[in-house]
Formats: structure tokens, sequence, C-alpha cells
């Protein structure tokens, strides 16, 4: 099947790692202790992944654990195949908490009650075209890699398309670096049922609207309520 073809990339941190497009493994890095002891060298080195010598046991053996699960994952039956990025040796928790952060419901809080009518300015229009991607249109800045900070998880939807089979996925810009993903981006499946699409894409989406040409100029600073 062409869906079998596409190396369709669903984000799913139950799968620890995403998907990454420079470091493959084979069975014979596999087959024994040493050979995966080999593999994680070289991965380190690629990656450039500097471990203390202390603590370098502990993070093969998570890396050996991930090296397995992808392993295993890939004989299945499954639209997409996993390969070795460079958080290959770090565990669900580690990643999830370092670089997966959403803290959509504490800005929330301080928005107060939404306004406005739960509508669309272009929720009437029906000729669109079938595929857009703003990265060839050269309005896209480079992926960025947000790096181990205490910063929410961001990603732009930059375009969309449908496969030769029908599916529907969008193009996502994420921001764990060119290294990640389909060099920093994932195709990712639209027009599902649930009503916060996939991985949440949907929680607190937003859109920019520029309503001139020009540029704004000057300090702006908000008001205070002085006491």
């Amino acid at each position: 099947m062409a869906m079998k073809k596409l190396l369709w990339v669903i984000l799913s941190l139950s799968l620890v790692l995403g998907v990454a497009n420079n470091f493959d493994f084979h069975e014979k890095d596999l087959a024994s202790e040493e050979s995966l002891w080999d593999l994680y060298e070289r991965w380190r080195s690629h990656h450039t992944v500097s471990r203390s010598l202390g603590e370098k046991h502990k993070w093969f053996n998570v890396f050996k654990a991930n090296v397995m699960h992808f392993h295993n994952t890939n004989k299945m039956d499954k639209p997409y195949k996993l390969k070795l990025n460079k958080f290959a040796d770090m565990t669900n928790h580690e990643f999830r908490s370092t670089y997966a952060g959403s803290k959509v419901n504490h800005h929330k809080m301080f928005q107060g009650t939404p306004h406005g009518n739960d509508t669309f300015m272009y929720e009437n229009v029906r000729s669109v075209p079938t595929s857009v991607d703003w990265r060839k249109k050269g309005v896209v800045t480079n992926v960025k890699d947000q790096g181990k900070c205490d910063l929410n998880h961001g990603v732009a939807i930059v375009g969309y398309g449908i496969t030769i089979d029908g599916t529907n996925y969008w193009i996502v810009r994420n921001s764990w670096g060119a290294e990640w993903g389909e060099h920093g981006y994932i195709k990712m499946q639209r027009n599902i049922s649930k009503t916060k699409r996939l991985c949440g894409i949907a929680m607190m989406p937003s859109y920019l609207i520029k309503n001139s040409s020009d540029n704004p100029t000057g300090s702006f600073s908000s008001p205070k309520d002085e006491l």
C-alpha cells in the first residue's frame, strides 16, 4: 500500500523519541551486548552526546531499551518507521519533562473567561487548494531547537496535504531541532474525530492577522494599576 511507503510521522510521546531521519541501525547491531555498545558509541559520536563516565552505563541501558523498542515496533504493520535521533538515551519521563511540558491550562487561567462568539473569520470559505506548503513560498523560518529550558513546547502548522491513498495531513514544524523527524518537521494526520485532534494540536491554536503593510515602530508598554 502507498501509505506503508510513506514515512508517516505520528508524534507519539509514548514512543519516547519521535522519529529521526539520519541514523539507522540493523539487525547485526542488536546481536550482542558488545555490538549494542558499539552502536551506542557511534550514535553518541554522530549526535555529539556526552555522558559522564560514572553514569554512562545507566544511559546505555536506557538506549538499549529504546533501540529494542524501536526494532520491535518497526517489525509491526505500522505506517511509519522509528529511527535513532539525539534523544535516544533518554527515558520517556525525562524527555517529556524536558522537551514536551505543556502549560496550556496554566496560561488559560490568566486569560479568564474567553470572549468572542467562537467563530472563525474564514469558516465559510470552501474554495481552497488541496495542498499548501508555505516552506516553498519562502515565508517559513528555519527550524529551531528550544533546548533544555522551561518553555512550552510549541509547534507551527506550515502547510497541509493529502497522500495518494486519501489520508489528510498537516505539515508541522517542531521545535526540537533539524535532526528530529523529517528535518525538523512531521506529517500529522488531520480531519480526525477527536476534539483536540491528534496529540492535542487543536488545544490552543492561534494565528496572526496583519491589517497594515507597515511595520510597528516605537516602544510599547502595558498600563499599570498603581496602588
